[in-house]
């Protein structure tokens, strides 16, 4: 089951502020936390699709309150949130800004792990997460993706949510088109902009979008070659970046853990392996460079096998193009999963959901 994570764009602007000025000055990442040492996992069933509905009641609650400065009420619609629905991201995130606030009145934390292993174990993310990514990753003009969304998830989606959304055609004609099991992207597209996980987590989308399809023809490739070795960042000493090679069991689900890993890893330089800000800065094309070329170059002294010959490399100008296409900011996945580096920076709340260069 893919996590619910909150459509940001609904809170009121002084809510994301403080929200995100506190969870900068406390390092908080905006991903589930892990299971604490030595405490298992409750084990419960999945939350219902009427537990997330009133899961998210609560902690929009919780935001008002919390924007009030009533921070102990707010700490009890939070509670109630995450009883509702463990897996609610971004109210694991508002509690630890309330435990902040509160110390142990804020309670122990309910924390569940949502997909991936136990930190410092490798394993791969579930099909459910690659599809999300899939979802996530896809630009508006990429016509080139396939999935299904059941008849009933459709019929449900038009008549709970976007009917009542303001200003939209429920024509006949555009109802009957968007109920056809033909128009998949279309449909999937509309739901990913309404920021709705009850519904965005019922969308299957079964191959690469065009971003993946590169990455898994050529930077992946590249990352196998130089990266993914014994000796290197898939063995035992991978200095906390861990990266699947050949040997895995699902070479899909391969991939795309290690993109998930690419993409989120922050090395304790400051320095990102993906950096959609300044793609020429990314780890993956400053570690490749000659050492006397490389603004960033590979700590310890060490070189790549098949190393780039410098920015005039055909290589060079095809990875920095792969980065500056992929969708900005980077979404948030909502994915529970050990990366390990340096603490991550909160993922910047998108004004629409997602809201993203390419879109």
């Amino acid at each position: 089951m893919i996590p619910f994570v909150f459509p940001w764009r609904t809170l009121r602007r002084p809510m994301l502020l403080t929200a995100a000025v506190l969870a900068s000055s406390l390092g908080i990442a905006a991903i589930a936390q892990t299971t604490p040492p030595g405490r298992a996992a409750a084990t419960r069933p999945a939350p219902t699709a009427a537990d997330k509905t009133a899961a998210f009641e609560q902690f929009r609650k919780a935001t008002d309150l919390f924007a009030a400065k009533k921070y102990k009420e707010a700490n009890d619609a939070n509670n109630e949130a995450l009883r509702r629905d463990p897996t609610l991201n971004d109210a694991q995130l508002l509690r630890t800004v309330l435990q902040d606030k509160l110390g142990d009145a804020a309670g122990t934390p309910v924390v569940p792990v949502a997909g991936g292993t136990a930190p410092g174990k490798a394993g791969l993310l579930t099909a459910e997460q690659v599809s999300l990514i899939r979802l996530l990753e896809m630009k508006d003009d990429d016509r080139t993706v396939r999935g299904k969304i059941a008849p009933a998830d459709r019929k449900e989606f038009w008549d709970n949510i976007y009917v009542k959304e303001p200003n939209v055609d429920t024509s006949p004609d555009v109802r009957a088109s968007f109920l056809n099991p033909n128009n998949f992207l279309e449909v999937a597209k509309r739901i990913r902009q309404s920021g709705n996980m009850n519904y965005i987590q019922k969308i299957s989308v079964i191959n690469d979008p065009e971003s993946l399809a590169q990455f898994r023809g050529t930077v992946h490739t590249a990352v196998l070659q130089n990266c993914a070795t014994a000796a290197c960042h898939a063995g035992a000493n991978d200095g906390g970046f861990h990266i699947m090679n050949n040997s895995a069991s699902d070479p899909t689900l391969s991939l795309y853990t290690n993109f998930y890993v690419m993409s989120m890893y922050n090395a304790r330089s400051g320095g990102k392996v993906i950096d959609r800000d300044n793609p020429e800065k990314s780890l993956i094309i400053q570690y490749s460079l000659p050492r006397a070329q490389a603004t960033y170059p590979h700590p310890n002294g060490l070189e790549l096998r098949n190393k780039l010959t410098g920015p005039n490399d055909p290589r060079y100008q095809q990875i920095t193009n792969w980065i500056s296409g992929l969708v900005l900011p980077r979404p948030n996945y909502g994915i529970n999963f050990p990366v390990g580096g340096a603490p991550a920076t909160p993922e910047k709340p998108p004004a629409t959901a997602p809201a993203a260069r390419g879109r």
